[in-house]
């Protein structure tokens, strides 16, 4: 049986690109001693608000990370403040909805 479409909630336009993501996820205000995953996978797909990464990390929804937007053609990545809006289940990885933080 398959799943009822959720309607769209994006503003904008989503864009595929070719990139990697890798990032930390930042510990709790007071817990300095909370271990601190690393997150890194690919890029599906950006818009202004955020990105859709594919990895094999499993993460917490609400999670802040930050990292660095990595482009082939570029000596330098994009530095990022992510929070975890959604993670979904996709066979042996897992699709993450990343949105930016200004």
């Amino acid at each position: 049986m398959k799943r009822p479409r959720l309607p769209e909630r994006r503003h904008d336009p989503r864009h595929l690109v070719s990139a990697r993501f890798v990032g930390r996820e930042l510990s709790l205000v007071g817990n300095p001693l909370e271990s601190i995953k690393i997150l890194e996978g690919e890029i599906q797909n950006m818009c202004l608000g955020g990105l859709n990464l594919l990895t094999n990390q499993r993460t917490k929804e609400f999670s802040l990370i930050r990292g660095e937007i990595v482009f082939s053609n570029l000596p330098v990545g994009v530095p990022s403040l992510m929070r975890v809006c959604w993670v979904r289940r996709a066979k042996s990885q897992y699709r993450i909805g990343l949105e930016f933080v200004f």
